[in-house]
């Protein structure tokens, strides 16, 4: 029997315009946390074969600037513990002299509150901190990744999430 001529002609153009297609994106599924193993259909892959974005890595820091100014007021049920480092609002007052020039004034304390607190008044919170993250992936999260070339090596994007 001979060969459709028209079917090898679609095989060629089916094969020559997937060259010039990126590959589409796909999810997969977290079998392991540590190390981390994602299953994509029936292929699982392991660390060697994806690059992940490291927002989604245990231990991954970033820099926070922290400048807020404002009005606290509370009045009931809440608790505090830790250190909380701020400084009063500018005030003057007074004759003139140096002594009542405008000035604030540093709160640097160990503060620890359980229970019913009443407070209220100016605050002004400024800063910078590090923070790290703790572990975000867990066994059964869904990933959405995007194969390279041949799908020799995936790029995990980000958690991937329905809304319930």
């Amino acid at each position: 029997m001979t060969e459709d001529p028209y079917e090898g002609l679609l095989g060629i153009m089916q094969s020559e315009g997937a060259k010039f297609n990126p590959p589409s994106f796909c999810l997969g599924e977290v079998v392991s946390v540590s190390p981390l193993n994602i299953k994509v259909d029936e292929l699982i892959l392991y660390p060697d074969d994806f690059l992940i974005a490291d927002y989604l890595l245990e231990g991954y820091k970033r820099s926070l600037k922290v400048s807020s100014k404002g009005t606290i007021t509370n009045n009931g049920k809440s608790s505090m513990n830790g250190t909380l480092l701020s400084s009063t609002q500018n005030t003057s007052g007074g004759s003139g002299d140096d002594s009542f020039a405008s000035h604030n004034h540093t709160i640097n304390d160990q503060a620890t509150l359980n229970g019913t607190c009443e407070a209220s008044g100016q605050y002004t919170l400024e800063g910078e901190s590090e923070v790290e993250y703790e572990g975000y992936l867990k066994k059964g999260d869904i990933l959405a990744l995007m194969p390279m070339d041949g799908e020799q090596l995936y790029v995990v994007l980000c958690k991937a999430v329905s809304i319930e």
